[in-house]
This record gives C-alpha cells, sequence and structure tokens, in this order.
C-alpha cells in the first residue's frame, strides 16, 4: 500500500480519517470516499500523520481531521463475505470532467470509481488484486483485495444521464463506422 497517494486524496477533498480495527489492530485511512488498510506502521494520529508527511499548519486547519476508536458500522470489513460478488475492471477508461473513470462489470451493473483510488494500490501486481462488489445501505462499494485479504474499499457510483448518452452515442458512431469502412473495403487485385 502507498501512503503518499491516500495523502493526495485526503488533501484533495479536504478530510482526513483514521479509524482503529480492533480485530485487526491495525489502522484505516481515509478521505470519505475511499478507506484504506494501513498497518504497515504503529498506531498513530492524523495529526501525526499530517506532520510527517509535510502537510502544513495552514493546509491541517483546512482539513477536516478525524480520529476515530472504531469503524463505522454500516459497512463489512471480514475479508471474505458470503454477500459479495466478482466486480471486473473494463480496459477502457473514461475521462470525464477532469477525471479519469474505472468502469467495473458487476452483477448489479456497470459502476465506476475515479482512477486515483486505485493509485495507492498500483505497487501491487494486478494478478494480486480482486474487486468484489458489496452492497451497504446507502448503494455499493467495492471491497479491493490482496489474495484474500481486504486492503481497501472504494465507494462506488453510476454513470449519470448525460455520461450514459455519450457512451449509446460512441456504440452507434462507431458501430456506423465500422459499417462503412466494411463497405469500401475492396479486394486489392495485385495482377
Amino acid at each position: 500500500m502507498r501512503i503518499k497517494p491516500i495523502i493526495s486524496l485526503c488533501k484533495s477533498r479536504n478530510i482526513m480519517e483514521l479509524f482503529y480495527d480492533p480485530d485487526r489492530d491495525s489502522q484505516w485511512l481515509s478521505n470519505d470516499i475511499g478507506l484504506y488498510l494501513v498497518d504497515e506502521f504503529p498506531r498513530t494520529t492524523t495529526d501525526q500523520i499530517c506532520n510527517i508527511n509535510d502537510i502544513s499548519q495552514k493546509q491541517k486547519d483546512n482539513m477536516e481531521l478525524i480520529d476515530r476508536n472504531e469503524l463505522p458500522d454500516i459497512l463489512n470489513y471480514d475479508d471474505i463475505s458470503d454477500e459479495e460478488s466478482p466486480a471486473y475492471p473494463y480496459e477502457l477508461r473514461l475521462n470525464m470532467n477532469g477525471e479519469s473513470l474505472v468502469l467495473f462489470k458487476t452483477v448489479d451493473g456497470v459502476f465506476y470509481i475515479n482512477s486515483d483510488y486505485l493509485k495507492p494500490l498500483s505497487n501491487i501486481p494486478d494478478e494480486e488484486l480482486f474487486y468484489m462488489l458489496r452492497k451497504y445501505q446507502d448503494g455499493y462499494y467495492l471491497a479491493v483485495k490482496v489474495g484474500m485479504f481486504l486492503k481497501a474499499i472504494i465507494f462506488l457510483n453510476v454513470l449519470n444521464t448525460r455520461g450514459i448518452n455519450m457512451l449509446n452515442e460512441i456504440h452507434s458512431l462507431s458501430t456506423l463506422a465500422i459499417k462503412k469502412m466494411e463497405s469500401i473495403k475492396e479486394p486489392i487485385d495485385i495482377d
């Protein structure tokens, strides 16, 4: 797990939450959209994390720093859950409103996350990462595992109507282009 990208995510939203996980005797660092298991260092505080990562007092004053002694109970932090199903990332990335979006195919439809939320996991080989869809009371989240062990939780979004309309238009125009290309291709006679 890479800490610097998590810090960047926290700074971008001006929120840093640190949750103690008594079952693992470790902590989860969050910006309220992504939660990352940070078991590489001993128990600490958000203030100490800011100091270690050169976050100035002015930046700290603009951030919401929250230290909690327990995890939010609306999510499932178990490594394995009977109520999860695989999520498969598409190779296609969408760029919308300045964000690079990673789309995930699931049994409940297509969801997306900002690709920045995968950067903390970028030091882990792709073949070791597994993505699982889990539900909670307000929607869905991505349980990211290394092997069988839960390492991150990222809340999922769905494309709005504008995004879906753009994808439909791309599909229609791509189909038209394929048909046009096939109609103009003629065998080349080299005699």
